[in-house]
């Protein structure tokens, strides 16, 4: 996939911004502040409908207006065909539109542009509760099954009901009248989860060995105990769900585990190893993506190569320009990534909110006229 063209108004401190992208990459450069992040974001909402950096989406609509408005033109890569993508949204509403249709389902966003995002807070996937882990062992799961994402949601409406009748301390038998749809629906997610980390593991040992020198083992931890499936977990847990009103076991309660001559990652990785662990993490998913579907997803960096040492940065750089990806990376200093003439790389000089094309060559940049 290709982000070949990109219309923002009112997205945080940018009023207005009309760009044209590199296929190849694309780097936005300036001060602290300045905006940087903004592109980032603004690519990640197209694809989402939501962002990385804040749950209050209203904050995100810049503070004079009470509207945004971003709109994309994909190429998918494979068909040469183009899609435009749009969202409209104000503090009441926000309006998803592909090619002029209406739709309310933001999934349909992600399908037609599929990314990953590196920042310097994603160590936080490793330190911070299952959720997030899930969330991406989910993002390459939905990617490459599409029947996954109506099961989760059949899961996540059974799962509600069972969760109501527990709250409201219904008898056992009235309870376990759900047991069987979530069974049944938590089993093949389960299923379908463990196969695609299958596919996975080589690449997140191939990636692991190459940006950190290590090998990492990922362990799939099913949200129940193993011993005698997950309908034998809610028979024998039933008593103290209904005690404390909610399911406690399921694939909404799965984890991975990252392990290092089975050691987890966490307990003795530095902060610079868990930065490349996620990475590593990262690419291998845009590796199985592209082997399974021929699809390259968008790779957005945030900042991470000043937090990186030279060896490490100029590592990790060249490998994600190798996955062959269309590549978006904010930085204060553009030396830092040692671009090169005729990389095929767009360079955007971002001021307060304005973006302007800047003439590449070599170690030195000028803004175009």
């Amino acid at each position: 996939m290709a982000l070949n063209r990109l219309t923002l108004r009112n997205f945080r401190n940018i009023e207005a911004a009309e760009l044209k992208f590199s296929s190849t990459g694309n780097i936005f450069v300036g001060q602290n502040g300045a905006g940087k992040t903004n592109l980032l974001e603004s690519i990640y909402f197209l694809s989402l409908a939501r962002s990385f950096r804040t749950s209050q989406l209203k904050k995100i609509i810049h503070s004079q207006t009470d509207y945004l408005q971003v709109v994309g033109c994909v190429k998918d890569t494979c068909t040469a065909v183009d899609s435009v993508l749009g969202i409209r949204k104000s503090v009441a509403n926000t309006q998803i539109h592909i090619n002029g249709e209406t739709v309310k389902q933001s999934s349909r966003l992600a399908a037609y542009l599929p990314l990953q995002v590196i920042h310097p807070q994603g160590h936080q996937l490793l330190e911070q509760g299952p959720k997030l882990r899930r969330q991406f062992l989910d993002w390459g799961v939905f990617h490459v099954e599409p029947s996954f994402l109506s099961l989760w949601h059949d899961y996540a409406h059974t799962l509600k009901q069972r969760n109501a009748a527990l709250r409201q301390g219904q008898a056992p038998r009235a309870i376990q009248l759900w047991d069987e749809r979530v069974i049944e629906q938590g089993e093949k997610i389960t299923d379908l989860r463990k196969a695609y980390l299958h596919k996975l593991q080589p690449h997140i040992r191939y990636y692991c060995l190459l940006l950190i020198g290590l090998d990492v083992d990922v362990e799939y931890r099913l949200g129940w105990l193993n011993e005698g499936g997950f309908a034998h977990a809610l028979k024998k847990g039933l008593e103290l769900d209904r005690q404390q009103g909610y399911t406690r076991m399921g694939p909404h309660r799965a984890d991975l585990v990252f392990k290092n001559e089975n050691t987890r990652v966490q307990d003795y990785f530095s902060r610079g190893q868990q930065k490349l662990l996620v990475c590593a993490l990262r690419l291998a998913q845009i590796k199985q993506l592209k082997n399974e579907t021929k699809r390259d997803p968008l790779i957005l960096i945030d900042d991470l190569a000043s937090e990186l040492d030279e060896h490490h940065r100029e590592k990790f750089i060249k490998t994600v320009f190798e996955t062959g990806a269309q590549v978006f990376i904010s930085t204060t200093d553009l030396d830092l990534l040692k671009l090169k003439s005729g990389s095929g790389c767009k360079v955007f000089h971002v001021e307060r909110g304005e973006v302007t094309e800047m003439v590449h060559s070599g170690m030195q940049t000028e803004i175009s006229q």
